[in-house]
């Protein structure tokens, strides 16, 4: 019985799965944590509203929203709110 065959090129691809799990395992070293609160502005700029809409739906407490002393901040979770708030359902029997 003879040996299998190898393949001339498999040091190479071992050593491009080598050079990649290393990018990979930096990549994920180098990412930033995700963000947990959002400014006025920020909240405003994510859902393509002008910042003072949302002002003025936060001085009415219309929208969720979090406060540090003045500071106004937001929450992923109120954003989704803030969208899911907004959604309109069809009317019966039409479109």
């Amino acid at each position: 019985m003879s040996e299998p065959l190898s393949n001339p090129f498999d040091p190479f691809f071992e050593k491009i799965r080598e050079i990649v799990r290393e990018e990979i395992a930096k990549a994920l070293n180098q990412r930033t944590p995700t963000k947990l609160q959002f400014t006025l502005g920020e909240a405003a700029e994510m859902l393509n509203v002008e910042k003072s809409w949302l002002a003025s739906r936060v001085r009415r407490e219309d929208v969720p929203h979090r406060r540090s002393g003045h500071r106004i901040y937001f929450a992923q979770q109120d954003i989704e709110e803030i969208v899911a708030q907004s959604a309109v359902s069809p009317k019966d029997g039409k479109g």
